[in-house]
């Protein structure tokens, strides 16, 4: 066989010598190549043969991206795709631990990954990994995944009540859950203590948040309110 892809550091040397091969990169893509690397002593006494096998191209599957942010409402979303396996890609996918599969139909061809997901009927956020995986005629795995993360519902009706301890305990940023508290409110907005426009509503606890409005809500002291609380600022 052609060794013209291969070269060797040395091709005479004393006991304990050590040989190096370089070798080209394998042109083909389905195939491997060989070539016999033959050892022989000076008297022609003994000799020992080396079979070097080199693959083909590494199999690979790639996704147009690794992480896909989709809304809630229910849709069909695709990615680019690209692989050299000819035997086809399997699928898959992961869901959050307790979480009912909501991503369905998922397919692979002309160069796309795609998907549906079912409407997100929550009031966080949810998060699934499609994996693409695949081997080659001589068992090399090949795989990509994609990230979803699909938005919480931003339907009021949906939100989930919570309590003020809760609400107390949220680190400081924009709130990502949909969720509300009931209570009274204490000062109206228009308190000269305060700056205009800032509300203070208590529970029944003697627990108190503080919040700001940009525009007059109309409320007085002893009003009940219910402050949705999804996208404010803590």
């Amino acid at each position: 066989p052609s060794s013209e892809w291969v070269t060797l550091n040395i091709t005479k040397g004393a006991q304990g010598a050590s040989i190096i091969a370089s070798v080209l990169a394998n042109p083909f893509k389905d195939e491997p190549r060989t070539v016999y690397i033959t050892g022989r002593t000076c008297d022609g006494d003994a000799e020992a043969v080396l079979t070097l096998t080199q693959m083909p191209e590494e199999p690979y599957v790639t996704l147009g991206a690794a992480e896909l942010p989709v809304s809630s409402d229910a849709a069909e979303h695709s990615v680019d795709m690209a692989t050299n396996l000819k035997d086809g890609i399997t699928v898959s996918v992961d869901y959050e631990e307790g979480v009912q599969p909501w991503i369905s139909d998922v397919k692979t061809g002309d160069g796309k990954l795609s998907f549906k997901v079912a409407q997100n009927p929550a009031s966080k956020n949810r998060t699934a990994v499609i994996t693409a995986s695949g081997k080659d005629s001589f068992d090399r795995e090949a795989k990509a995944e994609l990230k979803v993360v699909q938005s919480l519902n931003m339907d009021p009706s949906l939100a989930e009540e919570t309590d003020f301890s809760h609400v107390l305990a949220l680190s400081a940023g924009q709130v990502m859950e949909s969720v509300y508290v009931k209570g009274t409110v204490v000062l109206d907005g228009k308190n000269p203590n305060f700056n205009e426009g800032y509300y203070t509503i208590q529970n029944a606890e003697g627990q108190v948040i503080v919040f700001k409005s940009s525009v007059d809500l109309g409320l007085k002291a002893g009003d009940g309110i219910t402050l949705w609380l999804l996208g404010a600022d803590l």
